[in-house]
């Protein structure tokens, strides 16, 4: 439902650019939601599922879902990718990503035991949804974009809208 507003403003580039950096914003607004509580209950969580003897790999489910963040970006930027004809892009990323995640494996493996595994895959898929960016002059334009994500006083800014939105939606359900 997103991609078709992108089209919609196929020529007001600031208003596409708004669009892929609000999409980019929701990403980690929704990771960082969810990662929060996961990050202070997931031994609780792990234990009630899975017993108490398996506590210890609540610590490998803290660095891997941290990772998630970079794919949902990644998720967006192929929105990206798509409209300006980078086609063959997610490929070469693909590629690049798992190469890197297999030497990686090697090396963190052996060093840290799962945790060496799990820190492997945030790497990786860093440079699948972010890093790999930086290596053409073209993505760097969207690296700039996920960039300005991040920028605080928007974050801020988008947090109080979305509790005036709810509050509204709240009063008009009571």
């Amino acid at each position: 439902s997103y991609f078709p507003m992108v089209f919609k403003h196929a020529n007001n580039l600031t208003k596409q650019q708004k669009l892929f950096v609000r999409a980019n914003q929701i990403s980690l607004y929704f990771v960082l939601l969810l990662g929060i509580g996961l990050t202070f209950f997931i031994g609780d969580i792990v234990s009630l599922i899975l017993g108490p003897s398996y506590s210890d790999v609540s610590g490998v489910f803290r660095i891997y879902y941290w990772s998630i963040i970079f794919l949902f970006w990644a998720n967006v930027q192929h929105m990206w990718e798509v409209y300006n004809g980078e086609y063959s892009l997610p490929l070469y990323k693909t590629a690049f990503a798992c190469c890197l995640k297999l030497i990686l494996n090697l090396y963190l493996g052996a060093e840290y035991g799962l945790n060496g595994f799990a820190f492997a895959t945030l790497i990786s898929y860093f440079f699948y949804g972010m890093g790999f960016n930086l290596f053409r002059k073209k993505t760097r334009e969207y690296l700039r974009l996920q960039i300005k994500s991040l920028n605080y006083k928007a974050i801020l800014s988008n947090i109080r809208l979305l509790r005036l939105k709810g509050f509204i939606w709240f009063r008009k359900r009571s």
